[in-house]
Parts: structure tokens; sequence; C-alpha cells
């Protein structure tokens, strides 16, 4: 490479090193030798492409869909993505923050494999989905009870505020394919209720007695339709449980997936004998009327997920713990918590007449002056003891060392579906959550995993058509010539600045044309030839011929329309 090239590239790094706390920059901000590297999965809110990138922030898929996902997306084996949708057509009568209605199976070549829809009067999809080992799938559900149905249970009139309420189920979900699935087990909220409002009604009871049990009468958000507002689902398959996280009342819940639906609707039966029981709840205890709010602890939260055995803190929960409403000030934390468990794990520990513990929890990440999200966002536990964290109002992902570090930070470019430039200030740009998946991960196996540059519209531009690269870097440069040793190829071009896969697609492409008082010549080793791969780069030749992209095999190809 040549000097001029080289010092471009130097400079490149430089603009990717530093750490912004004002996000006047998207895409890659920061990566050093602490991150543990591997690849990130995201589908941003407004978008219907879910992407995949490595660990220097450049694309390496990406996955079309028919609707906005705005919701969870899982890789499975063989590069096929699971997302959550919205129905297309009319719009549900259960629509809140967080509504789906629609699982679809994609495949690495966005094929749509699958897809089930759950919408209707009563019941609704919504927010997050868990895969289970033998390949069905946990599922959220809003259930629908009119006024009248929640006065009978007990519910106080004064609570009803929109006439009606919305309870939280569980669905487990076989796909059956084309189109469709069969619930092979089930848990609903309603079954497990405790209230001291209306004596004559069911499940009457002293509250502080029953902490197995979810207060008819308990509400944060003033009576709305949406009671729970559950967000996130997570499965431990060793203890064969299943933790929620309940946002409204904000705690999480864990109950037992080793019931059968008939004993997941009572309170004995499964490897505890409790039935469908809450086996643990954490995060509020005035809920069960064993706390005051100076107990709160969690305030919003969404994205419970047990750490993985063998992970660094195996057995505890990460929660993003998003902050509204605490009262020592607006801003998010990732909470790590030990549950109190018997040796075995098995078994959850409360006090008689206590709260459940921990009183605090084990680990927290913090940043006030700049991590906070209203809502939306998550985290996981990383198998070397990092942490990765979406603070998903802002678009940004990053990935924090136990010592509370910043080593990998990230903020999503795509904007409502259109990608914005490196130095945009981005809004609209969220993403519910996102996941790293290890480089050795085996549902990597076999997938063409070669690096398409960055997502963000960048300048200078970074050009890798294939595994052995050579990188070419411009900046406002009018005139780009190469040599591939046989034709020399010299172009004044409008400098296209988009993804290469909108390029290789023919499709348009936010472009600029430079007036700049000199030019630049080098000389560029190409690597060799790959059919249908473009550079960043076209304009008119010297024949006045154009607009002209060059493939990797520097062969002249038209591409989008130049800049107007």
């Amino acid at each position: 490479m040549s000097r001029p090239c080289l010092s471009l590239f130097v400079s490149f790094l430089v603009l990717t090193s530093h750490v912004s706390s004002a996000w006047a920059e998207v895409g890659m901000l920061h990566r050093d030798d602490r991150s543990e590297g591997g690849y990130t999965l995201f589908g941003p809110s407004g978008s219907t492409f879910t992407y995949l990138l490595d660990d220097h922030g450049n694309l390496v898929h990406r996955w079309g869909g028919d609707s906005r996902p705005g919701l969870s997306v899982y890789l499975e084996d063989d590069g096929v993505l699971l997302r959550c949708a919205k129905p297309l057509g009319a719009t549900p009568v259960l629509n809140g923050g967080g509504s789906g209605g629609r699982l679809q199976r994609w495949s690495w070549d966005s094929e749509l494999l699958w897809e089930y829809t759950l919408a209707d009067d009563l019941q609704r999809l919504h927010h997050d989905v868990e895969i289970l080992p033998n390949g069905n799938i946990l599922a959220l559900v809003w259930e629908r009870w009119t006024e009248a149905e929640a006065l009978a249970l007990g519910r106080d009139p004064g609570l009803i505020a929109d006439g009606e309420l919305w309870t939280e189920a569980v669905l487990e979900l076989r796909p059956t394919l084309p189109t469709g699935a069969e619930i092979v087990w089930s848990w609903h909220a309603a079954d497990h209720l405790v209230q001291d409002f209306d004596p004559a009604s069911p499940d009457h009871d002293v509250v502080a007695d029953r902490p197995e049990r979810i207060n008819l009468n308990y509400s944060s958000n003033g009576g709305a339709d949406d009671w729970h507002h559950a967000n996130g689902i997570d499965y431990n398959e060793e203890l064969e449980l299943i933790v929620i996280s309940v946002r409204a009342f904000h705690e999480l819940w864990v109950i037992d997936h080793s019931t059968t639906t008939e004993e997941a609707a009572d309170s004995t039966g499964g490897r505890r004998g409790r039935g469908g029981d809450l086996l643990y709840r954490w995060g509020n205890p005035q809920t069960y009327d064993r706390g005051t709010a100076d107990d709160r602890q969690l305030f919003g939260q969404h994205d419970v997920q047990w750490v993985p055995a063998g992970y660094p803190g195996e057995g505890n929960f990460t929660i993003f713990n998003n902050g509204q409403g605490r009262p020592d000030g607006t801003y998010s934390t990732i909470d790590e918590i030990t549950p109190p468990t018997t040796g075995d794990g098995g078994e959850f520990v409360l006090e008689d007449g206590q709260p459940y513990g921990p009183a605090a929890p084990t680990w927290i990440y913090s940043d006030p002056a700049v991590f906070y999200s209203q809502n939306i966002s998550g985290t996981h536990r990383l198998r070397g003891g990092n942490t990765l964290a979406c603070q998903g109002r802002a678009g940004r992902l990053i990935e924090v060392t136990p010592e509370g570090d910043v080593a990998w930070e990230y903020v999503n470019p795509d904007q409502n579906g259109s990608i914005l430039d490196v130095d945009a200030t981005p809004g609209g740009n969220s993403v519910f959550r996102a996941t790293r998946i290890p480089a050795d991960d085996p549902r990597l196996d076999g997938l063409d995993l070669d690096h398409q540059g960055p997502l963000e519209n960048r300048l200078p531009t970074e050009v890798s058509p294939l595994g052995s690269v050579t990188y070419l870097h411009w900046t406002d440069r009018e005139t780009l010539a190469w040599e591939d040793g046989a034709r020399s190829h010299s172009v004044t071009f409008s400098l296209y600045r988009g993804i290469l896969t909108d390029l290789r697609l023919g499709r348009s492409a936010a472009c600029s044309q430079r007036d700049v008082p000199q030019s630049m010549t080098t000389d560029v080793d190409l690597p060799p030839a790959r059919e249908g791969y473009y550079y960043l780069v076209a304009g008119h030749n010297g024949a006045g011929e154009g607009p002209l992209g060059f493939d990797s095999s520097a062969v002249a190809r038209t591409v989008a329309a130049p800049c107007p």
C-alpha cells in the first residue's frame, strides 16, 4: 500500500477509536483488546432489516423482512433467523408498547420459511420469545379481560382506567410448516391471583401471606389495561425454570416449566410441587405487601437472563434496570443479582414475613452521565466475563468489563430504515435488544461471514472485497486511479456512501460529489475477481460514459444513478 493510503488508514483508526458520550457519530466508536470479539446481532426498531456485524463493526450479513421487527431476533442453526414481527393489515385490538403478533423464521438468504400469527380480540404475542432445546418456542402473550370479567375476579373498579385488563400468559409453541403452531404447554397469570379487595370474589386472602401469588390490585400504571407489561423471557434448561421480566410490577418472576399444563394452572405438581405459582420474585416487595417504596430496586427493567453455566456468575440473573422513577436520579444500570437458593440451586429461599433477597445486587454497571434508556434495552453476560448491553432508545451497544470499563462501543446507524452518515447525530435509531455470538459458535458454521464494510455511510471509506484484502481509503478526492496489471482506470467520481449490498442489488444510495482543489492518483493491487461485488465508487470515465462502477476484476458495470 502506498504511503498516502497508509496515512489515511491511520486516520481511519483514530476516527473509530475514541469514546463518544454525545453520539455525534454512528457506527463503530470504540474497540480495545479487552473486548471478547464475536458477532453482534440486532434488528433496529424502525427498520425491516436485521443485521449481523463483526467485532470491528463491519456488516457481515443482513436479513430482509416484510415488516418492522422492533422486538427480539434470534439466530438459529444454518443462519436461520427467528424474529418477532407485526401482523400485516389492520391493527389488532390489543395494541400496546412492544406489541408483536407474528413470529417468523427467515433463511440466510431472506426466504420466509415459517410464520405464525396470534393477534385476535383475546390474545396477542408481544415483546419476546425463547427457543427451547427441543426447538419449541416459549412466547409471551397478552390475554384480554373485559371490565365485567376483571371485576368478577376482585379487581378494584378504580383500577380499570381503560375499561379492560390484560394479563400475562406464556405459551409453548411447536411450529408446524408452513404457517401455524401447536400449543403444547401454557401458563396463565390469571390462574395465580390473590386479592384483598372483595371478600366475595375468588382468591381473597392476606396478600403478604401469599407471596407466591400475584396481587390483582397492585398497579403502578394507574390501572392501564396492560397491567403486567412483561418484556423478556429466558429459560434454564438444567433447572427447567422460566424467568420473566415484568416491567409494570418492577419485578422478575420465576415459574416452573417441569409442570404439565394442568399443573401449571394449579398450586401443586412439577419438580418443586408448587404447580404454576411463583417460585421466586425480586425487585419490588410492595407488590406482595412485604416492603415499601424504599425497598424497591428495579425501575421499569428489561431483559432478565440467567448467566449460563460455565460463565462468570453462573446461575445469577442479569437485568437492564432502566431507572425511570429511580429516587436518586434518572439513570440506567446493569444489575447482576445472586438469588438465595439451596445448595443445588433447585429451591429459592424465603424467610417468614420477609421479602425475597438479595438485599442488593452482586454487581452493578452505571455511568449516569450517559447510560440511560427510558424503555426497551437489554443485557447479557459474555463467556469471558464481560457484559453486553443495548442502551435501546439511543441505539447504543456497549461491551463492559467487570471493572466497568467500556471495551467496545457501537451506535446503530439505521434510522427508521435509512442509513446515516458517520457524523450524523442519530434519532429514531432505537434497538430493542442486541445479542453477541461467539466467533466459534456452531450456529455460524458454514456461513459466509466475509465483511462488506461498515454499515454507516463513512468517510473515509473502507473497501474490502475478499478475505485476502487490500484496503483502499480516500477522503475528499475527485480522481482515483488503480492498476490491475493489464488496464488502468481513471475516473472522476461521485462517491456512493452506502453498504455494498445496496450497490450490488442496484439500489440507490446516498452519494456526494466533492469539489476539491487537488486530486490524488495511487496504484492498488486488486484482489481476485468476484462476480457482482462492487466498490463504493462510481463516475464517468474519460470517454464520458457512466455512471459506472467497478467490480473486483475492474470490469465496468452500471450501478445506481449518479449524484443529482
